[in-house]
Formats: C-alpha cells, sequence, structure tokens
C-alpha cells in the first residue's frame, strides 16, 4: 500500500529559496537536510506534530477507503 510519507513536496530554503524535494517522512522525522544552493544545513522542525498527525490520518482514510471497496466487490 501506498504511503504518504513516502511523498515528496518542494521545499524553498529559508537563506537562499533555493528550491528542492522534500520527503514527508524527513519532516515528520525532523531531520537536517543540505541546501544545494547556499551550502547550509536546515533543521525540519514538525510543529505542533502536524506533519506526524496528518500523514496518520491519511492513512488511516486510504485503509477505510480500500476496507470499504473489499466490501462492495
Amino acid at each position: 500500500m501506498f504511503r504518504f510519507e513516502s511523498a515528496f513536496v518542494q521545499f524553498a530554503c529559508p537563506r537562499c529559496e533555493y528550491v528542492q524535494d522534500v520527503q514527508l517522512l524527513d519532516a515528520r522525522l525532523e531531520r537536517r537536510i543540505f541546501c544545494p544552493g547556499c551550502k547550509s544545513i536546515i533543521q525540519l522542525v514538525d510543529q505542533d506534530a502536524s506533519t506526524h498527525t496528518a500523514l496518520e490520518q491519511a492513512d488511516r482514510a486510504v485503509k477505510e477507503l480500500l476496507n470499504s471497496w473489499e466490501g462492495i466487490s
């Protein structure tokens, strides 16, 4: 099954605004990422665990949808 945390989102560096793709898992785990534009290290922060909560809700919704389709067939 597809896991939303493996999806990528675009992220702009707060220093130089270089846009790069960042995996949602990196945001959830608050990893440090490297900016190839300005060569800085960026600490990702999941404010109030919002990324973590949203990923759990999205995964749960997909599971429920799949379960409801199984009941139809």
